[in-house]
């Protein structure tokens, strides 16, 4: 092997190691990105199971475990929930803030938290606001 095609081999090398530094940690992010996703959508689904059951029954659960999420109740009145919150686990960090989606299909206040170095995703229901 030549001195010129060791300089190339090495030159190729090191610019696949370049791909590696710079291009895997996006799409790590990326997939990371995506399963927040997903996991924000399983939150806006149960939303809309929790709000059919107020549709029919005219309260909100005390209890509800249909979901791998947690559901907190934060105002009860006579073994009914007037206000809750959902909540995910997100894996990138997101700063504290909060807000409406007023995407078709949600229309839900929601918020993001950080708790003991971990990102929370809330959506609240059954009162006008999700504040921090």
């Amino acid at each position: 092997m030549t001195k010129r095609a060791k300089r190339e081999y090495l030159i190729i090398g090191l610019c696949a190691l370049l791909l590696q530094l710079f291009i895997l940690p996006s799409l790590q992010y990326a997939r990371r990105e995506y399963r927040d996703g997903l996991r924000r959508e399983e939150l806006a689904a149960v939303k809309r199971q929790l709000e059919d059951m107020y549709n029919k029954k005219n309260a909100y659960p005390i209890d509800f475990s249909p979901s791998v999420h947690r559901y907190f109740v934060t105002s009860q009145e006579e073994g009914k929930a007037n206000a809750w919150y959902i909540q995910a686990s997100l894996e990138n960090p997101h700063e504290t803030s909060s807000g409406y989606d007023a995407e078709e299909g949600h229309n839900f206040y929601y918020r993001y938290m950080q708790q003991d170095g971990k990102t929370l995703y809330e959506i609240c229901g059954g009162d006008l606001s999700c504040a921090l």
